[in-house]
């Protein structure tokens, strides 16, 4: 089929630059934030973490705690974005070593973590995620961090936040927060 052909880095490359279109136009920013969608979190993400952990053969390394919370996201959206962050956690972490996917919700505000306790990112590689035109494209689809860019463009179309902290050698944590309020 058509959708075969079309493999999960190069659907990556085309909807990165979906994204990069919209977020150049703020009318097109402001229709994808008032799209009226909403999901609840909770299944959503356990579903992606359980699927991830088996493709890993992980399910021992898998630790989730959540809470649930609604947000105003379409949930192909919410699914997308966890599941670039969840798979790039368990990409770059070694077998028995734990990935740790917890939820809160505070303030109507909705914050996941995912935790790795696997090779980590220099600064230098954080800084330069979202900076993907600069590099030759296939290499470095195969490779790192496009779909982490995209769980942050996706993040920053619905005005929420991504972060990456980091220590080569150590871990990595994304922070993610994200609004339970459309604004108006």
């Amino acid at each position: 089929s058509c959708s075969e052909l079309l493999n999960r880095p190069n659907r990556n490359v085309l909807l990165y630059s979906q994204l990069l279109r919209i977020g150049t136009d703020p009318e097109k920013v402001i229709a994808f934030r008032n799209s009226r969608d909403e999901c609840t979190t909770k299944l959503v993400i356990s579903e992606v973490a359980l699927q991830k952990a088996e493709e890993a053969n992980r399910m021992s390394d898998l630790q989730l705690k959540l809470q649930e919370a609604t947000v105003p996201i379409a949930r192909s959206k919410i699914k997308k974005i966890v599941e670039e962050i969840i798979d790039n956690a368990f990409k770059f972490s070694l077998a028995n070593t734990p990935v740790k996917i917890t939820t809160n919700f505070q303030n109507n505000f909705f914050h996941l973590f995912v935790i790795d306790r696997g090779q980590g990112m220099s600064s230098e590689q954080i800084a330069n995620l979202g900076a993907y035109l600069q590099f030759d494209p296939i290499q470095e689809m195969q490779g790192f961090g496009l779909g982490l860019t995209i769980a942050k463009l996706l993040i920053e179309l619905y005005a929420g936040n991504l972060s990456i902290e980091s220590t080569p050698g150590a871990y990595t944590a994304v922070p993610v927060t994200l609004p339970t309020e459309s604004g108006d």
